[in-house]
């Protein structure tokens, strides 16, 4: 993956892990500059969300990271170009939160419980919530297929 010059030192040592790289990849195929872009990322985690916004600083994008404690996620939110949903919980963002054109990447996968009688989990693909599904908004599910596997090696 290359950096733009003044990049940091430590991002051209480091090892990135595969969903932010993989979630920058799809982003760098679907938007044509991401220099300028106001991005969010909802999760603070060490092994996507604080790699994610490191990632986006790097491709010049304006970033903000919320969590489950930020207050006024939703005024945050609706003023994201690209909102990354790593929140590590399920269906914690809506669709009347997101931007007229605005393209958000969901890595999350979580583990609900289906009812409380039989104490099974079912494990859902996406954080969204269920009414996310947002008429003006590109949204993709990042599934890491063998291909896109392929194409983070071929990056180094």
């Amino acid at each position: 993956l290359e950096f733009r010059r003044g990049s940091s030192d430590l991002l051209k040592k480091a090892f990135i892990p595969c969903t932010p790289l993989g979630s920058l990849l799809l982003l760098k195929d679907n938007v044509d500059d991401l220099s300028g872009k106001n991005a969010v990322v909802v999760g603070r985690s060490n092994i996507v969300g604080k790699p994610m916004s490191q990632l986006l600083i790097e491709e010049s994008c304006t970033v903000t990271v919320v969590h489950s404690k930020t207050k006024n996620v939703e005024a945050i939110c609706s003023q994201a170009d690209v909102v990354v949903v790593a929140a590590g919980r399920p269906e914690m963002v809506n669709g009347d939160w997101l931007k007229d054109g605005s393209v958000v990447i969901d890595v999350g996968i979580n583990r609900v419980p289906v009812t409380k009688e039989d104490g099974k989990v079912k494990i859902i693909f996406h954080p969204l919530a269920k009414d996310a599904k947002h008429p003006k908004a590109n949204v993709f599910t990042v599934k890491l297929a063998k291909a896109d596997v392929e194409k983070i090696k071929k990056a180094f």
